[in-house]
């Protein structure tokens, strides 16, 4: 019998839309992390840019993990609220226009995720389909 091998997804081939958000746009976004004090004793995830992308990698993760069936916890928040958040965030940072946007991104990198997932059910070597 062979041994089933564990996959985890790698974000690092994943296109996320914060990926294109730069120093200074935070600092525009947030006067509070403009000066030299301004990340002091503060947690990265105070920084609105950071706590999207933890939001996208969380629902990144979900999609591969639902594209390979593993199960696991039951999420604290329903992907739409997740939505929602990064739609905010998205709008606050000049990445999308509305929630219609920032919904067709989010399926854009679930897909990536997903692409991953399928990738390793099929091995190396066979053919999509």
């Amino acid at each position: 019998m062979a041994q089933e091998q564990s996959h985890s997804l790698d974000p690092f081939a994943i296109e996320f839309p914060t990926d294109r958000i730069t120093i200074r746009e935070i600092r525009v976004a947030d006067a509070a992390f403009a000066g030299p004090e301004g990340l002091s004793g503060r947690l990265a995830t105070d920084i609105e840019a950071i706590a999207a992308h933890r939001t996208e990698l969380e629902l990144a993760v979900r999609a591969f993990e639902g594209a390979g069936r593993k199960g696991g916890q039951p999420p604290r928040h329903t992907r739409e609220e997740l939505v929602q958040d990064l739609d905010a965030a998205y709008r606050r940072y000049g990445l999308s226009q509305g929630l219609h946007q920032t919904r067709a991104m989010v399926r854009r990198f679930e897909a990536q995720a997903v692409a991953q997932a399928e990738g390793f059910r099929r091995g190396p070597g066979r053919p999509r389909g």
